[in-house]
């Protein structure tokens, strides 16, 4: 077949990678029920209907997020030999189970295990695979693509907490736990039957929904691939693996104590409603942006914006004494987490490839679980011992400048493998 004969087979043709981002944005939706910001609402019912303390809370959180993280490695070793389609109906066909589980809990063992599957099927396995996606799909689209996507976390800030306080007032936490299982299997199994397809070879296509190459300029153009055992032996690696740890401890710690900690600090609780407002509207201006910008500054400066962006946030909740104190945290961290999330979910694909990318992937999520087991627990027990969140929250800042800072040594691995 000539070049021209190709081109004419293509013409006109919609590249199906597109069809693909709305799923992956949905996907991320989705994740709500096993995300921080879904699970802060029912902090006060764990709290008076089961009779547990903040440390308690907390504790049975960070247990259940640690050892939920653990399988995280499985699961992105499942998603390169099996592929995402089928791997992600399994984790979805659980995840709706978990959340029937997590309506019968009755005290704090039962809390933990409610935890432990919220979290290693939503916040973990459901969101490695909606992540996995685009990377599978785009190259050079890729950041475009993927600010796209991003905008899946300012709509989930906007929506999923929202909707899961109306569904408690209106019919218990129990009840709400039961509704939003039943939700994730019927908005994404029938996705999943239907139109999803792991990658653009399955749909007779190419990356960015190029034209075909020949076998000399396939060569050519591939992409730097390491497997796992290559990528450990890269400084980035291990930059990028220690800040998705911080970064998964300080904001989760923030957010999931969210409640408490506006309580706290004296203001009322509908403060809350409009810190996750602003933070969802700077984070989804940060993640357009930052898909404008991936293909032209150096990923590692960007990520340094970013992280000291979200630095000067948590310097704001630290300091506090005013609604606009908050507005600033919601501002300032919310935008870096935003343009953050656009980066980081490109660099990885950008640095190591795709060829291994859910194993490589897997371990870097479950790094960012990790931490996000680890923060809400010093918040719990920082509350419980000082009556403040002020010692965690200025080990917090000072985490992250570190960050802001370490970032800059993460270049791009060389072409020698």
């Amino acid at each position: 077949m000539t070049a021209t004969d190709i081109k004419a087979q293509y013409k006109g043709r919609i590249f199906y990678g597109w069809f693909m981002l709305p799923i992956a944005v949905i996907a991320q939706i989705c994740t709500g029920p096993g995300q921080s910001y879904g699970l802060t609402h029912f902090y006060s019912s764990f709290e008076t209907g089961l009779s547990l303390s903040n440390s308690q809370i907390t504790g049975a959180y960070m247990c259940g997020t640690l050892l939920g993280c653990v399988p995280l490695a499985f699961v992105g070793g499942l998603i390169d030999r099996r592929g995402i389609r089928r791997t992600m109906a399994q984790v979805v066909v659980l995840f709706g189970i978990a959340c029937f589980f997590a309506s019968q809990i009755t005290g704090l063992f039962s809390l933990f295990l409610a935890f432990l599957f919220l979290r290693m099927l939503g916040q973990a396995s459901l969101s490695l695979c909606a992540a996995n996606i685009l990377p599978m799909w785009f190259r050079q689209k890729l950041g475009i693509a993927t600010g796209i996507k991003n905008q899946a976390f300012p709509l989930s800030l906007l929506i999923v907490p929202q909707f899961i306080q109306f569904i408690i007032l209106e019919m218990g936490w129990r009840n709400a736990f039961m509704t939003l299982g039943v939700l994730v299997w019927v908005i994404l199994l029938p996705i999943l039957a239907t139109v999803f397809k792991n990658s653009p070879e399955d749909n007779g296509e190419h990356q960015d929904g190029e034209l075909p190459q020949t076998a000399d300029e396939s060569a050519a153009l591939s992409d730097l691939s390491l497997t796992l055992e290559e990528a450990r032996k890269e400084r980035s690696y291990w930059i990028l693996l220690t800040l998705n740890g911080i970064w998964g401890m300080v904001s989760t710690a923030i957010i999931f104590c969210a409640v408490p900690l506006i309580k706290n600090k004296g203001f009322e609780a509908d403060v809350v409603n409009h810190m996750f407002t602003t933070f969802a509207f700077s984070s989804a201006v940060a993640l357009f942006l930052g898909g404008i910008l991936v293909n032209r500054i150096p990923l590692h400066f960007m990520m340094s914006v970013a992280l000291g962006a979200m630095t000067v946030g948590t310097i704001f909740v630290l300091v506090a004494d005013s609604e606009m104190h908050i507005i600033g945290y919601a501002l300032s961290f919310g935008g870096g987490q935003g343009l953050l999330s656009t980066l980081n979910a490109v660099i990885w694909v950008r640095y190591f490839g795709r060829d291994h990318l859910g194993s490589i992937r897997g371990r870097s999520w479950r790094a960012a679980v990790a931490g996000s087991a680890l923060g809400p627990f010093v918040m719990g027990v920082a509350k419980d011992w000082y009556g403040t969140y002020q010692f965690p929250l200025s080990v917090f800042a000072c985490l992250m400048g570190l960050c802001a800072l370490t970032i800059l040594l993460a270049t791009a691995p060389v072409k020698n493998h």
